[in-house]
């Protein structure tokens, strides 16, 4: 920084320049006439020059600043900095940041100062002052050096003053810069808070506006979903076409298919019907649904057209059976199972001459496989993978069991009912085709033919009667066919002569072996259920179907392949078990396993674990299949399943079983673990949902080395035969095979603690009646999740319901050692089994049925469950201090004539007191169910979590209820929402044109002056009234704020026929112009209808015809009156109840739906009803009215003469 004298440094600057000076005054034109290039030319220089002079002064204080070009390349301003400091105190500094414009000095530099904030305000204000007004002064002359000249006498000022402290402001200053200061704080919290109530608003409109379109969007979802329902749906334009094209086959209602990305489709025909095959009767078409223009393409579907002879002996009795074939139809229908091919709809058509006997059509509408029957498949590449064949086979008896369990009979199993599907992953399943003809009365396909070209033996032995009908178990034999001809080709039924000769003759592995012995049981009694193959060996192991196709490993197939990698050479195999868990102590111990307290490692929870050691394909058998059932529970009153794996223990193998007896059964509470054979495991036994598993008392020799297939009773000669020569099917395997593997099957179960009921009732439940109430409908809501999957738990007692920490019971020990369900084949050889079991148990004899102990004939069910939870609640109702005062009063109680203690004989428990007495009947029929129980009224209500809502209409039926009013209360107290105001206006209907109002005005004249030729007074109605029970739907029903139930007028005749008790009696014609209203089906504002009623009452029955008779005069009157109308033909209808109700009873119209169907009939021919649009609404699953019934109804719609349909009937 140079340190010359101020006025000596300005002439230096003046001499460094003498160029730029000799331009300026040398130049002889004027600026006016001067060339732009020269002028341009001029600046640069003096630009330069000057630049050049304040870099030799400053030195290293001086700074050029570069500046990007602007954007039409033209030449960039001049710019760079000054760093000025005080020479006496440099930390007094700021920088000036100049930029040259292009005409400069003739204009202003731009000069910016920085790190001003640095100085005190006294020298920041006089910076600013010389920037803001000496430029200004010096303009047309080098002005950069004498500002930074001007400036730096400031520096040096500020630097004095801060040596001497002299620069400290007034008082006035101070106070007008803190109020500049306030003033420019409360400028910005202004602005911020402008700012904020703008953000809020913006957010709000923002939300409103949201609401208002998810309002309007649920609003037009709902009316699109009325519009498309299938009672309402019409015929449109662009399937009109179809329909009239030969061969578009229609059905009411209208059908509904599923599009992966369209999603639900409807349509009410079919056409473009490609015939497939044509057999028996049964003719099968590939067609396509018709759907409007603007929709996708329609995917294929399969349509089968059956004809039916209708018999002539007894027609009534054919139709009859119709009517029952297609409430079988509905049936299947309604079945969705992921492997059962969808039946999507049917289609009866009766004769056209219903006075001939003729032929029965029957359209039947499934989906398109697109890869074919599995037949095809067959015959092209003979036989299925191993593992494919697995999977198929899985997923047929997985459909099977599903459409037994729904009560359903395939009877025509085989390979042509096996359809190929590739499902959107790109995978390929098996769905199998319902039975439609076997619903169907003597119809194609609906009978098994005896006569076929395989070997008599390869049908059910059931079936070789005449008279016999398939069965469950049959289908069970049929499946077991089309699994051998997965295995060995189509053809095996023609190279074999039966199953017997088939696993003689080839050399099976011994987990195929046994699957195939179980298809092929003699006995259907004994032949397991579709549910009871699922865990079958052969699906759970990699064994080949051949022995001689893996001879390497023909001496360990017993085993399971999947562990055969880590248990050879010594080496010990992998557990999981131990891997995972910590076991920390055992709960309890049996004669098949224990049960043990073990922490997970991952997620460091305490977990049940029941280890269940097998020695027996059997056990090991039945355990899985319980624990298939015991796997789809979930339920907050139910012990939680989590998973269960085997493991195969090569060390302990020669290590006998652990004994135990059920008295030392704690830990088995803890599991739902369950099995239903006598050879022990899990005992969760399925009865109801599974209304035909049967258990057998299986034979031991398995566990001896030797497996035989022949029955307990049998003889080989009962068992099966080929060729009547009496060989036995059996097959023994050798057991030097291989030394027995121990299996131990491990179960994940919840962990609950050693709190049971029975400490409960210990501890004196029965002084609590609220608790024992709660507790009790708990449990029984468990049950009923139990019984509804088909599941009787068979061990109910206070020991296996635990109690958690939040004091709600949960339902465990499903039994380790007890046999599985009874029937009459089986009673007598598993009855002693079963007692032996009670006996070993210390109490459980005090639970259990009479029909389990005794020689009940028949199938037991659920009800054995009721009848323990009857003695449970009874102790949970009464105390029972002693052992011996225990005993003697449960053994009571058990008798068939008993009586309950006095104690239930009073007014506090007489209705726990009626609840035993129906659990405890000694007949299964006269118990209540557990779901019939928690809705009969019986159990006290209280309010908790799970019965909340029961409880808010509880206390809404009872306006007494002291909570009634704070409900109401509550619910009118809401602040109105903005976005509902604004969403019930835009429904709203525009207001009436002039002309329009004028139109109606003069309508209401006419019409008053007709009435008033009759002799009527106008009147007014009620526009707010009690809620009449005479409309089922659409009437607009309010609440007001004490609760009634109020409703807006219908019609005006209920209006009318309220006050008429109230009117003049000499009143008798009245008319009246009114609104109607009509809810809404979207919400929002109701829908409003202009009415006018004419009303005639009489006070007696002698002229009840001439004032019908004027009712019709007044009706012509307005015909006549009316231009329009006059035009138009016009027609009185007169009806006749008593003629209505023979009819609909003729058509089976069933009486529940008769209100239903008369209300459609009446629209019928009215408006656009015609008898088309009345048939599907009466098809439509509100009404269900069956076809062949409406085929029927629909002979009664004629107009004509009486005379001539008197003389002429045509029903």
């Amino acid at each position: 920084m140079p340190h010359h004298p101020k006025k000596t440094a300005t002439n230096a600057l003046k001499n460094a320049s003498p160029r730029a000076e000799k331009k300026k005054h040398v130049s002889p034109e004027p600026a006016s006439i001067a060339s732009p290039s020269v002028v341009t030319t001029n600046y640069q220089e003096i630009h330069q020059n000057e630049v050049e002079a304040l870099r030799s002064i400053y030195g290293d204080d001086f700074e050029e600043v570069h500046l990007r070009p602007s954007a039409w390349h033209q030449s960039s301003e001049v710019s760079f900095k000054l760093h000025l400091r005080a020479s006496s105190n440099p930390d007094v500094h700021l920088d000036l940041l100049v930029s040259l414009p292009t005409t400069y000095p003739k204009t202003c530099p731009n000069i910016t100062a920085q790190n001003l904030e640095d100085l005190r305000r006294g020298a920041q204000s006089r910076v600013r002052d010389i920037l803001r007004n000496k430029p200004k002064t010096l303009l047309g002359s080098e002005m950069i050096y004498e500002l930074g000249v001007s400036i730096q006498d400031v520096l040096e000022d500020a630097a004095e003053a801060q040596a001497h402290d002299q620069d400290l402001p007034s008082l006035e200053e101070e106070r007008i810069v803190q109020e500049a200061a306030a003033t420019e704080r409360a400028e910005r919290a202004r602005e911020e808070e402008l700012r904020a109530q703008q953000a809020a608003t913006a957010k709000e409109e923002r939300e409103l506006q949201q609401l208002l379109q998810n309002t309007i969007r649920e609003r037009n979802t709902k009316a699109r979903r009325r519009k498309s329902r299938t009672s309402g749906l019409e015929t449109n334009g662009d399937t009109d076409g179809v329909l009239n094209l030969p061969g578009a086959i229609t059905f009411d209602p209208p059908l509904v298919i599923s599009d992966a990305d369209e999603g639900p489709l409807l349509f009410r025909a079919v056409f473009g019907k490609t015939l497939l095959q044509s057999a028996h009767g049964v003719s099968t078409f590939v067609v396509r649904p018709a759907l409007p223009a603007n929709r996708p393409c329609a995917p294929l579907l399969v349509l089968k057209e059956l004809s039916i002879n209708e018999k002539k002996a007894d027609a009534l009795a054919f139709r009859e059976q119709m009517r029952s074939s297609e409430d079988k139809l509905e049936g299947l229908k309604k079945l969705r199972h992921q492997n059962l091919v969808e039946f999507i709809g049917f289609k009866i058509l009766r004769p056209l001459d219903p006075t001939k006997h003729s032929t029965w059509t029957v359209f039947a509408l499934v989906e398109y496989a697109n890869k074919g029957p599995l037949s095809e498949l067959l015959d092209m590449v003979g036989t299925v993978a191993v593992e494919m064949l697995r999977s198929w086979t899985i997923q047929l008896l997985e459909a099977l069991e599903y459409y037994h369990r729904n009560g359903f009979v395939h009877g025509d199993i085989h390979c042509g009912r096996v359809l190929l599907f590739r499902n959107a992953t790109g995978a390929t399943i098996v769905k199998l085709l319902s039975s439609i003809e076997g619903a169907l009365p003597d119809s194609a396909g609906s009978k098994r033919p005896l006569t076929t070209s395989k070997s008599p033996f390869w049908l059910p032995p059931e079936l070789t009667h005449e008279s016999a009908s398939p069965t469950m178990k049959t289908d069970v034999w049929d499946l077991g066919i089309v699994f051998l001809q997965m295995s060995f080709g189509r053809d095996v039924l023609q190279r074999y002569t039966s199953a017997n000769a088939l696993m003689n003759s080839l050399d099976l592995s011994p987990s195929l072996q046994d699957l195939l012995q179980e298809f092929f049981r003699p006995n259907p009694k004994r032949r397991p259920t579709a549910f009871q193959l699922q865990p079958s060996e052969f699906f759970r192991v990699d064994s080949p179907l051949l022995m001689r196709s893996s001879a390497s490993n023909s001496m360990s197939l017993q085993r399971r392949p999947r562990l055969e990698s880590i248990s050879g050479g010594g080496l010990h195999s992998f557990s999981r078990y131990n891997q995972d868990f910590d076991e920390a102590g055992r709960l309890g111990k049996g004669g098949f396993g224990e049960v043990v307290k073990a922490r997970n490692k991952l997620d460091g929870r305490f977990y049940a674990v029941k280890k269940i050691s097998n020695k027996s394909a059997t056990a090991l058998k039945d355990t899985l299949s319980e624990i298939m059932l015991l796997s789809r529970l979930n339920h907050p009153y139910v012990v939680r399943y989590y998973t269960a794996w085997l493991e195969e223990d090569y060390d302990q193998q020669n290590e006998e079983a652990i004994s135990f007896t059920d008295e030392n059964s704690f830990a088995s509470t803890h599991s739902p673990d369950f099995d239903y054979s006598t050879t022990g495991g899990l005992d969760f036994i399925s009865s109801s949902g599974y209304p035909n598993i049967e258990f057998a008392n299986d034979s031991d020799e398995d566990e001896r080395g030797t497996v035989s297939t022949r029955e307990k009773g049998e003889t080989p000669e009962t068992y099966g035969t080929e060729s009547g020569t009496g060989k036995e099917l059996s097959r023994v395997r050798s057991g030097s095979q291989g030394r027995p593997v121990l299996t131990t099957l491990y179960i994940q179960m919840e962990y609950c603690e050693r709190h049971t009921l029975r400490d409960l009732i210990k501890n004196g439940l029965y002084d609590d009646v609220d608790r024992s109430w709660r507790l009790f409908r708990q449990i029984l809501d468990g049950l009923t999740h139990i019984h509804g999957h088909g599941i009787i738990h068979r061990d109910l007692k206070p020991d296996n319901i635990f109690i958690d920490a939040a004091n709600n019971p949960r339902i465990g020990d499903f039994g380790l050692a007890t046999s599985g369900q009874f029937t009459t084949a089986v009673r007598s050889s598993a009855a002693a089994d079963f007692e032996g079991n009670l006996t070993r148990s210390l109490g459980t004899t005090y639970y259990v049925a009479p029909e389990m102990k005794s020689g009940f004939s028949g199938h037991y069910n659920e009800k054995v469950d009721m009848y323990s939870m009857g003695v449970i609640f009874f102790e949970m109702c009464h105390s029972l201090p002693t052992s011996m005062e225990r005993d003697q009063t449960l053994r009571a109680i058990r008798e068939r004539h008993h009586n309950l203690p006095a104690t239930f004989q009073y007014s506090e428990k007489a209705v726990q007191g009626k609840i035993i007495e129906s659990l405890v009947c000694h007949n299964p029929a006269d118990r209540p169910s557990a779901s019939e129980l928690l809705h009969s009224g019986q159990i006290p209500l209280q309010v908790e979590e799970e019965t909340f809502r029961r409880a808010i209409m509880h206390l809404l039926s009872d306006p007494n209820s002291p909570d009634y009013k704070k409900i109401l209360s509550a619910i009118f107290s809401q602040s109105p929402k903005k976005f509902e105001d604004i969403a019930w206006d835009m429904d709203s209907r525009k207001a009436p044109a002039a002309n329009e109002l004028l139109v109606r005005g003069l309508v209401r004249e006419r019409l008053t002056s007709i009435f008033r030729r009759h002799g009527a007074v106008e009147t007014t109605r009620q526009m707010l009234f009690p809620k009449s029970q005479h409309y089922k739907s659409g009437a607009v029903r309010l609440l007001d704020a004490s609760g009634n139930a109020l409703q807006l007028p219908f019609d005006l005749t209920l209006p009318n026929a309220r006050a008429i008790p109230r009117q003049d009696s000499s009143l008798e014609k009245t008319f009246t112009f009114g609104t109607v209203y009509r809810e809404s089906p979207h919400g929002g504002e109701p829908k409003t209808h202009k009415e006018v009623d004419f009303d005639i009452v009489s006070r007696n029955t002698l002229d009840l015809a001439l004032k019908e008779a004027e009712v019709i005069k007044v009706l012509d009157e307005i015909i006549e009156e009316f231009p329009p109308l006059r035009a138009s033909s016009m027609c009185f209808l007169v009806n006749h109840s008593d003629l209505l109700q023979l009819i609909l009873e003729f058509c089976r119209i069933t009486p529940s739906q008769i209100p239903l169907v008369k209300e459609v009939i009446s629209r019928l021919n009215v408006g656009k009803w015609p008898m088309q649009k009345i048939r599907s609404e009466l098809r439509s699953p509100a009404i269900g009215v069956a076809s062949t019934s409406l085929d029927d109804l629909a002979r009664f719609d004629f107009s004509g003469m009486i005379s001539v349909y008197i003389r002429y009937p045509t029903c």
